[in-house]
């Protein structure tokens, strides 16, 4: 009588096909991110006119951004194509003019970084950030 004889399987496993899973995934992972051009926004330190007395300076203008990102000045609300002409009025009259941002602690940053940028692109350069610390 001839019995079958059962093949005795090594237990190795292919290594071929997960390295194709792996690269499918990088490829399909490289294609769906977003490459976004990462920049350097250069923001100088606030100084304290009070303990230099140099000559006396004008008051710096102090602009509020609120939590919903509304912007105010001296208690007036200004969008963000009337406040860049308003600053940049204000400079064309004293280029020496320090500009104060104080955001609200709940104010999202991408909209703090997207005000901070148009405002390096309008050429504005004398304004500070006033951090609040919670």
């Amino acid at each position: 009588m001839k019995f079958r004889q059962t093949r005795q399987y090594s237990g190795l496993i292919s290594l071929t096909p997960l390295i194709d899973i792996i690269f499918i995934l990088l490829i399909f992972f490289m294609l769906v991110t977003n490459f976004n051009r990462w920049h350097q926004i250069e923001i100088k330190q606030f100084e304290d006119h009070r303990v230099s007395k140099k000559t006396p300076e004008l008051t710096p203008v102090i602009i509020n951004i609120h939590e919903d990102g509304s912007i105010y000045i001296d208690q007036s609300k200004f969008n963000e194509a009337d406040l860049l002409e308003r600053l940049k009025n204000l400079l064309k009259i004293n280029p020496k003019q320090s500009i104060i941002i104080k955001p609200h602690k709940q104010l999202p940053v991408q909209t703090l970084v997207d005000l901070l940028d148009r405002l390096n692109k309008s050429k504005l350069e004398n304004f500070t950030l006033l951090s609040i610390t919670p």
